[in-house]
């Protein structure tokens, strides 16, 4: 009898610590907004620190994989195909270009959002896959393609709202990862 007692207390005092944790984060109750100003103040330093090719990492691209260095995002629904491709992460508010040395053609996706000056994007395709980033600033939902010949190329970061996530795949075959590089 005690042990059903226990069990039943430890299921209720879950479920309400759960709720809890919900309902803080949802409506931005403390500690919430005193951890994002303590990163606020802290990330600035940290990029000081760094140099400027510490903030850049390219991975292989999987569903759920975080699409940003220095943030949680995802792309949520999963029904776009990007097999094979490989994800530069940059940070969300990037304002420096990417520089990107192609050695065998390539293509680049990028998730973008209509609240962006996507200016910098003329040139690029509009796909028709669907996608979704739910950011703090901004929400991509659309997906832009552009081919890529060997050279040197300079890519926006995007903006003024957020960067958009780089996707570099190969145009007629698996890309290797020695098919790009990011120098900057």
């Amino acid at each position: 009898m005690a042990k059903n007692i226990n069990l039943t207390a430890a299921i209720v005092l879950m479920a309400i610590s759960f709720v809890a944790g919900v309902l803080t984060r949802h409506y931005n109750i403390p500690p919430i907004p005193q951890v994002a100003e303590l990163k606020n103040q802290l990330l600035p330093l940290v990029r000081k620190a760094l140099p400027p090719n510490k903030l850049i990492e390219i991975v292989t691209y999987k569903k759920h994989t975080t699409l940003y260095v220095d943030r949680p995002y995802f792309e949520t629904l999963g029904v776009i195909d990007l097999k094979g491709a490989y994800l530069v992460k940059i940070e969300r508010h990037r304002k420096i270009p990417i520089k990107l040395h192609v050695i065998s053609p390539v293509v680049a996706f990028r998730f973008i959002n209509d609240g962006n000056d996507n200016s910098v994007f003329d040139g690029w395709t509009r796909t028709s896959d669907e996608v979704f980033v739910n950011g703090q600033s901004s929400q991509d939902n659309i997906v832009i393609r552009k081919q890529f010949e060997p050279g040197i190329h300079l890519i926006a970061a995007s903006g003024p709202v957020s960067s958009s996530p780089l996707l570099i795949k190969a145009f007629d075959r698996g890309v290797q990862r020695t098919d790009f590089e990011i120098q900057n």
